[in-house]
Order: structure tokens, then sequence, then C-alpha cells
């Protein structure tokens, strides 16, 4: 009687529909690709508020690009990050960490195709650029 109740809940986990299809690989391109809450702006304000300049790279002047991909899995959830290309002091890592806050708060909107969510893989760019401390502390003396 176990090894038929263990048969039956090893059919029910592998035939379920939502585990078929977070096993699937990833589509590149989508009928209706991912998107984040509120749109592109909503992720440019998102990364914004809640990315980190690192302070080695600050204190190395350190500024460029960090090219991030990933996939909008079907639960909303960024998963497999990686960086394609990095700046390092630290740069990499703040980028991966805004990425757990987006998972904490489920911000992304599964890509669709054929009428059925799907996981999609996306890449983004993430600018890190030093703002003047000089240029500021001449502005308020004026």
């Amino acid at each position: 009687m176990l090894k038929g109740i263990v048969a039956i809940l090893t059919y029910l986990i592998l035939s379920s529909p939502l585990l078929a299809q977070v096993s699937e690989p990833p589509f590149s391109y989508v009928e209706q690709m991912p998107q984040f809450k509120g749109g592109q702006d909503s992720l440019y304000q998102f990364v914004a508020e809640h990315i980190v300049y690192p302070d080695s790279a600050r204190a190395n002047n350190i500024e460029g690009m960090v090219i991030a991909q990933f996939v909008v899995d079907i639960d909303s959830l960024a998963k497999e990050v990686k960086i394609l290309r990095g700046i390092g002091y630290g740069c990499d890592e703040a980028v991966l960490k805004v990425f757990d806050q987006m998972n904490q708060e489920l911000m992304w909107i599964p890509g669709r195709h054929n009428n059925k969510p799907r996981p999609v893989i996306y890449t983004m760019p993430v600018t890190f650029k030093l703002e003047g401390k000089a240029g500021k502390e001449k502005k308020k003396k004026n």
C-alpha cells in the first residue's frame, strides 16, 4: 500500500503543470514579454532607489555599466541571475543584491506565449555614475 501511495504522489508531482512550466528552458522571445510591475520607468526607479554605490568603487572613481542577464520565471521571480559584463569594485555584487530585493517583492509579470506563462531571458544594463561632490559644494556656496 505504501508503494502505491508513493507512486501516486510521484505521478502527481511529476505531472503537475506548474512543475512542467518551471522546468522548461527559457524563451528568448515570447508573444508578450515579461514586464516590471508599473512599467519600464518603475524598473529604473526601483533600481535607482535600491542600488548602493559601493564605497570601494567611489574611492577609486569607478564608473561604468554592469550588464545582468536573468530569467523572469512564471512565478514572477528573477532567476539564474548572472553578470554578463561587470566593472568590479563591488558594483557587480550591488546589482545582484537589487535582484534579491526584486524577488522579495515579486516585481515581475511573467512573459506569455500561446496564452501560457513562460520563463523568458531578460538582459538589463545598470549604469554606475558618480555625482561630482565638488560641483555640488560649489553650487551651495554661490
